[in-house]
């Protein structure tokens, strides 16, 4: 007999249902990939300890060719992997890291450490200039952009030979390390361990608070910016790194090369770092080695192909890889970013080492209210808000109702600095008594002095794993562990804490909103829909929290179509319709208007 759907037999079902159909699969999938991750690693040190052993001149000039551009791709998945930037001028970066090196010895007479370091200072400018452009261009325009500059910079290298060479480049005499071009072992040794070096900083980079709001600002920018993540910022400070370590790698491959030539600096060489990355796996250091062996050890190795066949395959590999394995052929284990102490294997880890500390955003400027006068927004020949008016201030919660299309998320989105009023003010209330009313303050700004969002879908950084996900706080807010561990209980979202959240329930990643608003402290808090979806155990866990929030004296703004909900928590509410505000004040006194009835209905559900 099938028990009734409110019942606890019915709940403890559903709860049974969700843990069989989320966790399992989840971990069978993460055993699965670790395996194949095995596998891929020992391939690539079984590989390169064979090109060191073996007297295979071909094999070890093969891995040689193959290893520089895998330290590319490796400094480059700081760019392109892991912030998501398409910034297609990496070729230059690399040519100018070359080309710094080869200067340094034939116009300055300088040894190889002028030219290196020369080489990693220009790399890291050029790396960050060609990604500045991501503050205002995104997708194809800034592709487009960055390979008009790739383009540049390769013409400018053929049209000013008393610079460049020319045609014919600048030779490398010098190096730092006197090889003779048949001792391909040595110059494997080297190579690797150029590969080595730039896998291990890549690695430290992104082992923790710095991978994490990497991650954040190439999964969902929107959402970065509103927890006050300064995301160009980050990417620049990124892609400046990654230039440097570009820099050290070019400066290696062009003492091998012994010359600097423009056509090596080309769209070719993009296209083939490019090609590492997506075989290889964009976010990760073992990828891009195992994708290189693949896309240029091993047509270097055998030689004499046919260059349209060879297009043809990478062509079909390219189209394989992204049907079969969108990530990658090495993915890394999703795991919590503790730095590097804590992404340390087995017995070599050290603990958890969280940051510990507070926003740096004094408590005094959060904002703790609201005053709202004369609104107005248009979407073209729409007007969205009507001059619309409220005022809402600490421990009071604001309840916003209204039809579909009545200008409800896009009150909280100009409340919330995403779009710009067109006319009107807004004055927000700081907790030291004072005001302030910047009416073009910018997402940021507002998210690091305590505004904090929920939305219609439930925003999460799909590539970080829960606990994670609630690290990325507004202002540096960082937070002890006790206190982690504490959110994360009250929430229960212990079972899930260490998976990523891409995979998890509607109810779960709204929870993680929820603790994460918890967490940073959030004094206003925005709220779009929060009960949609929800469960009867999860919407009374909402319930709780929103009256604990009006306890400690915060400001809350609620939108939501659960006029039940809204009667329960809410001091007041506006009801919106077109864009104007038809009433302020208790619901169910609101309701006795015929009018309003007619537009919001007369059920409380």
């Amino acid at each position: 007999m099938k028990a009734p759907a409110g019942s606890a037999t019915a709940a403890a079902a559903r709860r049974l249902l969700l843990l069989h159909s989320t966790a399992r699969p989840i971990g069978r999938g993460t055993f699965a990939q670790e395996r194949w991750n095995w596998l891929v690693r020992a391939a690539v040190v079984i590989v390169f300890g064979w090109g060191l052993l073996s007297p295979s001149y071909g094999l070890q000039g093969a891995l040689v060719t193959a290893a520089y551009p895998a330290a590319v791709a490796i400094a480059y998945s700081l760019v392109l992997g892991y912030a998501s930037v398409f910034d297609f001028a990496w070729n230059a970066v690399v040519g100018i890291g070359a080309y710094a090196f080869a200067f340094a010895e034939q116009h300055l007479g300088a040894g190889p450490l002028v030219g290196t370091v020369l080489a990693v200072v220009l790399a890291s400018i050029l790396g960050a200039v060609t990604t500045l452009p991501s503050a205002w261009l995104s997708g194809f325009q800034l592709a487009l952009v960055t390979i008009a500059a790739a383009t540049v910079f390769g013409a400018a290298l053929v049209s000013f030979p008393s610079v460049s060479g020319g045609s014919s480049g600048l030779p490398v005499l010098r190096s730092w390390f006197n090889f003779s071009p048949l001792d391909t072992r040595a110059q494997l040794g080297v190579a690797i361990g150029v590969v080595v070096v730039t896998g291990l900083a890549v690695w430290a980079t992104t082992a923790g608070r710095t991978g994490r709001l990497l991650i954040a600002a190439g999964d969902d920018e929107f959402l970065a910016r509103s927890l006050g993540v300064r995301t160009t910022r980050v990417r620049v400070l990124a892609a400046t790194w990654a230039g440097a370590l570009t820099g050290l790698v070019a400066s290696f491959s062009v003492q091998q090369a012994q010359v600097a030539l423009p056509d090596s600096y080309g769209l070719p060489l993009l296209i083939q770092v490019f090609l590492v990355l997506v075989v290889g796996g964009r976010r990760s250091v073992w990828g891009p080695v195992a994708g290189s062996l693949i896309v240029v050890a091993i047509p270097a190795y055998i030689g004499g192909i046919n260059g349209n066949v060879l297009t043809i395959v990478f062509g079909l590999l390219v189209v394989f890889t992204v049907v079969v394995r969108p990530a990658g052929l090495y993915q890394d284990r999703m795991r919590d970013r503790d730095g590097v102490l804590g992404a340390l294997p087995g017995p070599l880890r050290m603990g958890r080492t969280r940051f510990r500390g507070t926003s740096k955003t004094s408590d005094l400027r959060l904002f703790t209210g609201v005053e709202a006068i004369g609104l107005v927004k248009s979407f073209g020949a729409v007007r969205a808000l009507d001059h619309v008016s409220f005022k809402v201030g600490p421990h009071e919660v604001l309840g916003i109702v209204g039809p579909n299309g009545s200008g409800k998320t896009t009150l909280l989105n100009c409340l919330n600095g995403i779009w710009r009023l067109d006319e009107g003010s807004l004055s927000w209330r700081c907790r030291d008594g004072s005001k302030t009313a910047p009416r073009a303050a910018g997402t940021i700004a507002l998210g690091r002095h305590g505004v904090g969002r929920s939305f219609q879908t439930p925003r999460v950084f799909g590539g970080l794993t829960l606990r994670d996900n609630l690290e990325v706080l507004p202002g540096g807010i960082r937070v002890p562990p006790a206190r982690m561990d504490a959110a994360v209980a009250d929430w229960e979202l212990g079972p899930w804490a260490s998976q990523s959240v891409g995979f998890l329930p509607h109810g779960i990643r709204r929870a993680v909103e929820f603790a994460r608003l918890d967490l940073a402290g959030a004094s206003v808090l925005l709220l779009d829909e929060p009960a949609a979806g929800l469960s009867d155990e999860e919407l009374a866990r909402f319930v709780l929290a929103v009256r604990r929030w009006r306890d400690e004296g915060r400001c809350v703004v609620l939108v939501e179509h659960n006029h039940e909900l809204i009667n329960a928590v809410c001091d007041r509410t506006i009801v919106l319709a077109a864009g104007k505000v038809l009433g302020v004040g208790d619901l169910e006194e609101l309701r006795r208007d015929e009018h309003i009835r007619e537009i919001i209905g007369d059920r409380l559900d």
